[in-house]
């Protein structure tokens, strides 16, 4: 594919397909289900932290937002940074088994939405000054994500979960659009700081993410490992009876692989030879994250998300924010 000069066309791609194989025997295990999730932006991690529902026989629905803004930072050299603009709509749905076995508090969701990526020049810095390496384009995804606890107690809940993604016309070889994994999963611990009948509780929430990456041809998504810890301040209730709080901490993100991206290499050649941009993408970084909520009634909550990296190298987006009204019942 040519690109320098040229606006690229992805019609050629041979799009990723989801194989759920590998995963019809450990999905069995956690309600009979294969896992599908997930994006790993902000509103996707709050999943595994949930303000509302997750309780036996709930259902619980969302509408959410994710943008990942601020800066794409393919390289070290800031002429080669670009405005990140990607933005991920999704609606979803989860039901709360309860108890099977010896795993506690089963949960499945599923979950459906679509990314838009805006374009995507060679420029000086982040002003679109030069020809385009990429259209702006849209994709979408389906996604599904099954958890269980295995440890459960008043003060103290040990729990695995099960994620991917099926992306649906999804560049693999634009380096700013949205990071898949087509499977992956992790464990989350939840303890409880103080005692769950004060006005105003803290608990302290650690989670950790493998994710498989996407790949197609010579272009892929790298694998990743994710590692996020926060600290959960909750009062029972704030203007209204019901709870509020916000949970921040550190988040931090590594690539387990890296590649060559061959369009980044050639387009940036000449305007920044030293930079080596796309050479070798092997992204990590370091984040702080908030994520603010409250309770509007017994059973609608309003959940935001914001990370900010504040150090990194091949970052996707600098800045992170999500939004989600989730309801259960």
């Amino acid at each position: 594919m040519t690109i320098s000069g040229a606006v690229s066309d992805s019609s050629d791609l041979h799009r990723p397909a989801l194989t759920m194989s590998a995963l019809r025997n450990v999905g069995s295990l956690l309600l009979g289900l294969a896992g599908l999730t997930s994006i790993t932006p902000a509103s996707a991690d709050a999943l595994d932290f949930p303000t509302l529902g997750r309780r036996e026989g709930e259902i619980d629905l969302d509408t959410s937002f994710v943008g990942r803004l601020g800066d794409a930072r393919p390289g070290e050299d800031a002429a080669t940074w670009q405005r990140a603009d990607t933005r991920i709509f999704t609606v979803g749905a989860g039901y709360s088994v309860g108890r099977l076995g010896p795993l506690h508090d089963c949960y499945a969701r599923v979950e459906g939405g679509f990314a838009l990526s805006a374009d995507e020049p060679i420029g000086a810095g982040t002003a679109p000054s030069g020809p385009l390496l990429f259209q702006a384009d849209r994709s979408g995804l389906v996604r599904g994500f099954v958890s269980a606890n295995v440890v459960k107690s008043p003060r103290l809940n040990l729990g695995l979960f099960l994620r991917g993604t099926a992306p649906l016309g999804l560049d693999l070889q634009k380096f700013s659009s949205v990071h898949v994994h087509l499977f992956g999963g992790g464990s989350t611990l939840d303890v409880a700081l103080t005692s769950p009948n004060t006005l105003l509780r803290a608990r302290y929430l650690a989670r950790l993410f493998v994710g498989s990456g996407a790949y197609d041809g010579d272009y892929q998504h790298n694998a990743e490992l994710q590692v996020t810890n926060l600290l959960r301040v909750e009062a029972q209730r704030w203007l209204l009876p019901w709870p509020a709080g916000i949970a921040v901490g550190p988040d931090v993100r590594a690539d387990l692989n890296g590649y060559r991206n061959a369009i980044y290499a050639d387009a940036f050649a000449a305007s920044a030879p030293g930079a080596r941009i796309g050479e070798h993408i092997q992204a990590t970084s370091v984040a702080a994250a908030v994520y603010p909520y409250f309770h509007i009634t017994k059973h609608v909550a309003v959940e935001a998300g914001y990370e900010y990296v504040f150090v990194g190298t091949e970052v996707q987006a600098t800045h992170l924010w999500s939004a989600s009204l989730r309801s259960a019942f």
